[in-house]
């Protein structure tokens, strides 16, 4: 008997420990034929499918194989952080964001390779767009005093997509 196929969620740098019971085997004469399967249980595998091939071989040196595959993917979004911001209520009209993600999935924290970023500010009165972007990222505000919405959107290898915001307030009106 063969383990069923699987599918695991990628936990490691765009890998996954596979481990499975081990399958069994009956012959007419030999009432315990060798069991190998290649990769063994307990393996890492790779992003992707991996086919597992089983033999059994009887004292006689008769085999048959059969087999079963590990399917790794990386369905997990990246944990994306707005690091550096302006103060909740601010009067600075130049302003710069940090941001970063982690993703388990592809075992990187950083401002890349773990992600591809896309940013925008909403501005009063003027949504923002998405726009490709690095951290740091300077931003002017042009629309004068009020609440300001930052957003980015971090896009990992496997295109899953985590997002962080953060909003503050332009106050620029002296006392």
């Amino acid at each position: 008997d063969l383990p069923t196929d699987l599918l695991l969620e990628a936990t490691g740098p765009a890998w996954e420990v596979a481990t499975w019971e081990a399958p069994t085997a009956t012959d007419a004469v030999d009432p315990a034929p060798v069991i190998t399967a290649s990769p063994a249980s307990g393996s890492t595998f790779g992003l992707g499918t991996t086919t597992v091939t089983v033999t059994a071989t009887d004292a006689s040196g008769n085999s048959s194989t059969a087999s079963f595959t590990v399917t790794v993917v990386d369905t997990t979004p990246p944990a994306v952080a707005i690091s550096g911001q302006p103060s909740a209520v601010s009067n600075q009209t130049s302003v710069s964001l940090s941001f970063s993600c982690s993703d388990p999935g592809v075992g990187a924290t950083s401002t890349s390779p773990a992600c591809v970023f896309a940013c925008k500010v909403d501005q009063p009165s003027a949504p923002g767009a998405f726009a490709s972007c690095v951290s740091p990222l300077a931003v002017n505000l042009s629309k004068g005093g009020g609440s300001y919405t930052f957003t980015v959107q971090g896009t990992d290898p496997a295109g899953n997509t985590g997002s962080a915001s953060y909003t503050w307030t332009l106050d620029t009106t002296p006392p």
